[in-house]
């Protein structure tokens, strides 16, 4: 089995920043390159919600630079039926989302990532039961930048594992029209004036099928444990 490409790294940042966030100050991603429609959503979701909201979203997609585009992804498209026709999708945000996917990836494309979704989910109810009854969930942000198309994940602390299924669904399963490479990445945000808490190794889950333990490394990428 090749080793799964995702990579896991801890991006560190100041307290102060989370502090203006906190406060409301947007200039973190106001002023940052990151695409129309990330700043949009990302912004939206911050003035619904009150504290660190957003701020994990947006502190990321200040890092990375300009991009061709980029689109904000925390959304069910990785199970629900919506998505391949874009009926029923209530906001803006996702039906721009769902329109990029199928432009980029195909509506089949996205069926067969729903139908091993679906599969990883019922194999995993059998045992180990790693996602504990929920459904992989989709990545945070998704950006075309540099030859490629790069899904992010990024938390204030250890991601979930069903965040971490997504990535790996995505990264074994979901091809582009246009033949760009496509990479998958966990960030794990952390201040900079504390001590991190996790080790640099973590097991996190099996294989559909069962079998071999997958290993989260710190800074690189994943393999199986033989």
């Amino acid at each position: 089995m090749p080793r799964l490409p995702i990579t896991i790294e801890t991006l560190r940042f100041a307290p102060s920043l989370l502090a203006a966030w906190k406060k409301g100050d947007r200039k973190l991603l106001k002023k940052s390159r990151a695409s129309k429609a990330i700043k949009k959503v990302v912004l939206s979701r911050a003035r619904k919600g009150a504290g660190r909201e957003g701020f994990g979203e947006a502190y990321v997609a200040s890092k990375l630079g300009k991009s061709d585009n980029g689109w904000r992804t925390s959304f069910n498209w990785l199970s629900s039926s919506k998505w391949l026709d874009g009926r029923g999708l209530a906001s803006r945000p996702e039906k721009e989302l769902q329109a990029a996917l199928t432009k980029h990836f195909g509506a089949a494309a996205l069926r067969e990532l729903q139908l091993r979704a679906k599969e990883f989910r019922a194999s995993d109810k059998r045992g180990p039961n790693w996602l504990q009854g929920r459904s992989p969930a989709a990545p945070d942000l998704w950006v075309i930048s540099k030859g490629e198309h790069r899904f992010i994940s990024c938390k204030l602390g250890a991601r979930g594992r069903h965040g971490v299924a997504g990535l790996r669904l995505i990264a074994m399963h979901l091809r582009p029209k246009d033949g760009r490479k496509v990479s998958v990445q966990l960030l794990n945000l952390w201040p900079e004036d504390r001590r991190l808490p996790w080790p640099t190794v973590t097991r996190v889950g099996r294989t559909p099928g069962g079998g071999k333990v997958w290993r989260l490394q710190q800074g690189y990428t994943v393999g199986p444990v033989e």
